[in-house]
């Protein structure tokens, strides 16, 4: 979010005000009513324009363009950025505290796994049902689920669906975490290698016995 300043129209409309109420005053004939209506209406619009403050208003800015150098992985990520900003949106309508946090769990968690996308186009084979399927079923479930919200009679019906809607979050809440730990599959291999093959290098070196404890703290 950015703040961006407008400035208010009224010091314009009293521009073209003064110059009215001065042509029905004077007979405006002669150059020198022009004149003299073109400066006062210019004083009264620089008095308004240093009097009335611009008002400040919070814009949402556009995010980058998502440049990888693959058309296809570019597509990918910029699918993942729309529904997680659209998710973002209808966050904001939900009245439930605790669906909230949840909503807020699941998007950080959605950061750090386009992050992780971003990186490595190949993660996405990992994850292929995040993106066609279980993201797009989270921002339907949570239109609904807004909508129910809304319902002021909430009958049995509505309060129930309402409350397999809430289930169901806490579910989707986990497959994403648990997702992340799948993206970092490879990394904690390479990981649990690199440890593997310190620890040869230390025993061979007759530090084994000092630095490997350490290591595997």
């Amino acid at each position: 979010m950015r703040e961006v300043k407008i400035m208010s129209v009224l010091p314009i409309y009293a521009l073209g005000g003064t110059w009215m109420i001065y042509a029905l005053i004077f007979p405006m004939y002669r150059w020198l009513d022009f004149l003299i209506a073109a400066i006062l209406s210019s004083v009264v619009y620089l008095v308004l324009w240093r009097i009335i403050p611009p008002k400040i208003v919070l814009v949402e800015e556009e995010p980058e363009p998502i440049r990888t150098g693959n058309a296809a992985h570019d597509a990918q990520l910029q699918q993942w950025q729309a529904y997680r900003h659209e998710l973002d949106d209808l966050r904001k309508q939900i009245a439930n505290i605790a669906i909230v946090a949840k909503l807020d769990s699941i998007l950080q968690t959605s950061n750090h796994m386009f992050d992780l996308l971003k990186a490595d186009a190949s993660k996405f084979g990992l994850i292929r049902t995040f993106s066609t399927y279980y993201f797009p079923t989270t921002i339907s479930l949570i239109k609904r689920y807004e909508d129910y919200e809304d319902n002021t009679s909430q009958g049995p019906n509505v309060k129930s669906a309402i409350h397999k809607i809430e289930t169901a979050i806490n579910t989707i809440e986990t497959a994403f975490r648990d997702a992340l730990d799948r993206l970092y599959q490879d990394e904690t291999l390479d990981t649990d290698v690199e440890v593997e093959v310190m620890e040869q290098m230390l025993r061979k070196d007759g530090l084994g016995d000092v630095m490997g404890p350490i290591i595997r703290k």
